[in-house]
């Protein structure tokens, strides 16, 4: 099954998506959870090999926008072709960006709301449009990232949509923080993983940040749904921290070193030391 692929996501998961996969032990999980999904890189990639066949499937993020944009995508993906069209892809793109941007960050949804195809396709255009992709907001929530300096713009194919839309059959959209979800939600039977902002690395994703506190806090709930019983795996910054707040949760930690996707240039770009968090049922967890 090809891997379906539609917004540029900087952090993204795709290069390490067959190592994260590999972590999971059979049987296959009663429900698979993805929070801070971003891209969803993981999921796509899971789904592509088979594993989440017939299993319920939840996505979560805390950003309104982005999970207006995947209920659009899932149930009006003709709809955003269609509005796809009224947008400038090419050599005249840049002359529009700093309206349509303006037009986007005005765009504030309800938790539960599916994009009307104008804004998805804008947001589609934008995450074109803007600098490598980068999801940027400033403490008021207005998206921020300047244009790139791409000459046309790479527009998704017709297949794109569709084959991203098919993937969404059938999946749940949420639009909540993470620990609210876990906490609440995740337990025996259940396959997790998130990939949240980085400790210590790029983290403007939403005016509220994430703070210290807020890792503090996932990873409380992450033990919390681990000791109900969730087979977990959640990715971040392999910083003293981290290393010592959840490994004083008693989860194991597997070192992972990745480039960063976020640089102006591959040369900028630098490997970096990330941990992938692992709780696997019937380990003890404080």
């Amino acid at each position: 099954m090809r891997t379906a692929r539609l917004l540029k996501w900087p952090g993204g998961k795709r290069l390490v998506a067959e190592r994260i996969r590999r972590i999971y032990d059979a049987p296959p999980p009663r429900r698979y959870v993805e929070v801070c999904c971003g891209g969803t890189a993981v999921f796509q990639h899971r789904r592509a090999m088979g594993e989440l066949s017939g299993r319920a499937v939840v996505l979560v993020d805390v950003e309104p926008r982005l999970m207006a944009f995947y209920r659009a995508v899932q149930c009006r993906s003709h709809d955003l072709l269609t509005a796809m069209d009224r947008l400038p892809w090419d050599e005249s793109w840049r002359v529009a960006y700093d309206v349509e941007r303006t037009r986007f960050s005005a765009w504030t949804p309800a938790a539960d709301e599916v994009a009307e195809p104008e804004d998805a396709a804008r947001m589609l255009w934008v995450n074109r449009a803007c600098f490598n992709g980068l999801y940027r907001v400033s403490s008021t929530g207005a998206f921020n990232t300047p244009a790139g300096s791409y000459k046309e713009l790479q527009r998704p194919s017709r297949v794109d949509v569709l084959d991203f839309a098919e993937s969404l059959v059938g999946v749940e959209l949420v639009t909540a923080s993470a620990d609210t979800y876990i906490e609440a939600n995740v337990g025996e039977g259940d396959q997790l993983y998130g990939d949240p902002p980085y400790h210590q690395a790029f983290d403007l994703y939403t005016k509220e940040r994430f703070p210290w506190s807020m890792h503090v806090v996932l990873a409380q709930a992450s033990a919390v749904a681990h000791q109900r019983g969730a087979h977990l795996v959640m990715s971040n910054s392999c910083t003293p921290e981290v290393v010592q707040l959840y490994l004083g949760l008693g989860f194991d930690l597997r070192g992972l070193s990745t480039n960063r996707s976020i640089g102006a240039s591959a040369d900028t770009r630098k490997k970096e030391r990330e941990v992938l968090i692992i709780g696997r049922p019937g380990q003890a967890t404080s």
